[in-house]
């Protein structure tokens, strides 16, 4: 059994032991200056009869799992019960603000009173019984204090509680602040099809693809994403997306199980982030920050299966291609740092954002997301518009001009110098390159020279 407490006298207090009687003393006297519990369902059931006569009147914070975290003695010698009783009437919780379930959403009752002044909501594997979910929605339409609701769901839902959802009318939860979904597209859609948001909440998405491998034929997915009909306007037009961000990372792993021929995973992760709010006119180091749309993307796949960065260019195209509509009003665009090249390359670049014609300003944090940026800036065959044609201004951030490039490119000062001619003699010439330390290119003197005479070379914050 598992029960963690916070007195507001004491601080957290853990609770893994304790069949005597003076302990169990101890621990009804704490029952009403307990604000946050972190605990078992089965203690819940175990406790019931101790918190009726003396119930957690200050609990304002509860965190059930179904889960045993820890084997420890229990509590009581009472029987463990199979009844649904809610779990926020059996602690007697009058004062719940926060609510975090694991694997037993069946032990809530949504329909008391009890949970009426719940400001967040964290529901983690969400398999039950039909009419749950049902429930935890009509319950959602009358939270007025409600900020943030978080699902998670790491697979598919069943069959009958997915024709469950689909027959639901539309949610709006006005005083949401923040949406966090988690879990495969089918699950992600459900219920994105069924919530409606104000405009300024922050909605974040994280989408893995685990029963179907790969996000490859996915374009009507991310198409219906892109078009955030879960957002409500109160028939005001929505804001066009004002900047972009857009960063990967990449784990691999071999397979222990088969030493003697080891798998090769490669597990991907791609984060993109949109703002409708207009970027600060002064260019900032803070690149992630501030924004109201994320869209983060999980999928693995075996190197020796044949998987390479042709294959993994096929998988983003469906993402990239859907927001194509929200690309051509975005001015800004992002590139965190990097700790490898590949995979993404200038032609992965190149590729993804042919669409995103309306840029004029990027970042660039580090060396390599820097290099990988200025290759795939250079022009293209006479005739042809280079990406981001509209680009006049470039922001790098910490890169160093004396490192190589991408294979034998060169030193970044030599790469930039060769796309800033190249883009000049094609009538798309830079405006302005903001670097967050002009003394590191004052002391490559040859570059300083010959770029300072194609752009405005000036400090990040001037």
């Amino acid at each position: 059994m598992h029960l963690w407490f916070h007195d507001t006298r004491l601080g957290q207090i853990p609770i893994s032991t304790g069949r005597s009687p003076a302990f169990l003393r101890t621990l009804q006297s704490a029952f009403d200056r307990i604000s946050d519990l972190s605990i078992n369902i089965n203690t819940i059931h175990i406790i019931g009869p101790e918190v009726a006569s003396r119930p957690l009147s200050s609990l304002e914070t509860l965190d059930v799992s179904a889960h045993q975290r820890h084997s420890v003695w229990p509590l009581l010698n009472s029987p463990v019960t199979t009844g649904k009783t809610d779990i926020a009437t059996s602690l007697g919780a009058h004062c719940l603000k926060r609510l975090t379930v694991s694997c037993c959403l069946d032990s809530v009752d949504w329909t008391l009173s009890i949970y009426a002044n719940l400001r967040m909501i964290s529901l983690s594997d969400l398999r039950v019984p039909p009419g749950v979910l049902p429930a935890l929605l009509a319950s959602l339409r009358s939270l007025r204090f409600l900020e943030t609701l978080q699902l998670i769901h790491l697979s598919e839902l069943e069959s009958d509680i997915a024709q469950e959802l689909e027959s639901e009318i539309p949610v709006v939860v006005r005083s949401c602040k923040e949406l966090y979904l988690e879990g495969e597209k089918g699950f992600i859609m459900s219920f994105l099809n069924i919530l409606r948001l104000p405009s300024p909440a922050l909605v974040r998405t994280r989408v893995r693809f685990m029963t179907s491998a790969t996000p490859r034929s996915s374009e009507a997915f991310f198409a219906q994403l892109s078009r955030a009909s879960y957002v409500i306007d109160d028939d005001k037009p929505s804001p066009d997306v004002a900047w972009a961000s857009f960063h990967h990372h990449r784990a691999s792993s071999a397979n222990p199980i088969k030493l003697l021929t080891p798998v090769q995973i490669v597990r991907d992760t791609w984060t993109m982030r949109l703002s409708h709010k207009a970027p600060s006119p002064k260019p900032t180091r803070l690149l992630g920050t501030d924004y109201d749309r994320e869209l983060q993307v999980l999928w693995s796949n075996d190197l020796r299966g044949g998987y390479n960065d042709h294959a993994f260019l096929d998988d983003c195209t469906a993402a990239f291609t859907s927001v194509a509509s929200a690309a051509r009003t975005i001015r800004e665009l992002r590139f965190a740092a990097r700790t490898h090249y590949a995979p993404i390359s200038p032609l992965f670049l190149r590729h993804c954002f042919s669409s995103w014609t309306s840029v004029e300003r990027i970042y660039a944090e580090g060396t390599i997301a820097a290099h990988c940026l200025v290759s795939a800036l250079e022009a293209v065959p006479r005739g042809m518009e280079p990406l981001f044609p509209r680009l006049n201004e470039l922001i790098l951030i910490d890169a160093h001009f004396e490192q190589d490039g991408l294979g034998a490119k060169g030193a970044l000062g030599a790469q930039l110098l060769g796309m800033l001619a190249e883009r000049r003699d094609a009538g798309f010439a830079l405006k302005t390159l903001r670097l967050s330390d002009v003394e590191a290119l004052r002391r490559e003197t040859m570059w300083w020279n010959l770029i300072s005479d194609m752009v405005s070379v000036i400090p990040l914050h001037a």
